[in-house]
């Protein structure tokens, strides 16, 4: 796909219709891993859900116990140290600002959501947090009724 391969952002009309004709193949649960971020891409999905008559069940939110322990235990890992060691405390700061922001996105989005839909799900740090990760902490939860 020449918009894939050019490395440029997808519009959220691409991938409302991405989202659209893949879940018109399936009868099975889909979890959407880090989509949607913003507030507006939460609204658009919502309206294609409501387009193809697909009702929201949850809004899984895994949220770092700590940041800045994470960040903290994620740069002391050998691989992502080089970071540190090439960009020194700019990167904690890059970093703190994400969090931040990623923090009042999430604010947004649950502003404008159905709250009896958000489970959240504390995380200490770990290495690499797969989807295979996440089905398993979703599967836990729902077995300990959270």
């Amino acid at each position: 796909m020449q918009l894939l391969d050019s490395g440029s952002m997808l519009t959220t009309e691409i991938i409302g219709r991405f989202i659209t004709k893949n879940l018109n193949k399936t009868n099975e649960n889909i979890l959407l891993t880090e989509y949607p971020i913003t507030r507006d891409q939460y609204e658009d999905l919502i309206k294609v859900l409501e387009n193809n008559e697909i009702e929201l069940n949850d809004i899984w939110y895994f949220k770092q116990r700590e940041p800045r322990q994470f960040m903290k235990d994620h740069f002391e890992n050998g691989k992502e140290k080089k970071w540190i060691d090439k960009y020194g405390s700019e990167i904690f700061e890059n970093w703190k600002k994400r969090f931040d922001q990623r923090r009042l996105q999430i604010i947004q989005i649950q502003e404008r959501s159905d709250h009896s839909k958000w489970r959240i799900v504390e995380l200490d740090y770990i290495q690499d947090i797969t989807t295979e990760y996440l089905k398993q902490q979703i599967k836990e939860c729902n077995s300990h009724g959270i």
